[in-house]
């Protein structure tokens, strides 16, 4: 399908998201705000809005939504999933997004950063390298987090440098492999 463009709207986005296997059911918001009003996320943070955000992408604003680092801040609690009333998952629609802008290569972003050394942390040791995930997701905003390190440190909390491997890491591998190859089969 075509895409039809008019002013920056994608006004078959919409369609594209539904195609996506968690963006389903975006043809079905009627843009209540229970997910908002329930997103623990939005409860700390006022600029990230499930609701808003479902909606323009729903208006066909692709540009806006794909390249928000709204997209990527979702905790996937599923507290949305429990209230809508139309049984939607907001959260899944996020992850359909998230798919959407990897895909796209819309890639230098804090949250797209994080999830991707999140995963290659996970991949390598089998835990999160918590010393080097700042510095991959914040880069130079990590000097920011100096004063809490320092604290950290003299309490004798920060985390090891090197995270020690699991056992049975190539079983992780594995599961990986399988999850990535399923992937490029619905592509």
């Amino acid at each position: 399908m075509k895409t039809v463009k008019s002013h920056g709207i994608d006004y078959y986005f919409y369609k594209e998201i539904s195609r996506q296997p968690k963006g389903q059911g975006i043809t079905k918001c009627l843009s209540c705000g229970t997910c908002s009003s329930t997103c623990q996320v939005f409860s700390v943070n006022s600029e990230y809005n499930p609701r808003k955000l479902i909606q323009k992408a729903v208006l066909g604003l692709r540009d806006e939504v794909l390249k928000s680092e709204m997209i990527w801040i979702c905790a996937r609690c599923n507290s949305c999933l429990e209230k809508c009333p139309k049984g939607i998952k907001p959260g899944d629609i996020i992850i359909a997004l998230r798919h959407i802008a990897l895909k796209e290569g819309i890639v230098n972003y804090r949250g797209v950063r994080h999830a991707l050394f999140f995963k290659k942390s996970i991949l390598s040791t089998g835990k999160i390298n918590e010393m080097m995930l700042p510095l991959h997701t914040l880069r130079l905003g990590v000097v920011s987090q100096i004063p809490q390190s320092i604290r950290m440190l003299l309490k004798g909390k920060l985390p090891p440098l090197l995270p020690k491997r699991i056992q049975r890491i190539n079983e992780l591998k594995a599961l990986n492999q399988m999850i990535e190859n399923r992937r490029a089969k619905r592509r």
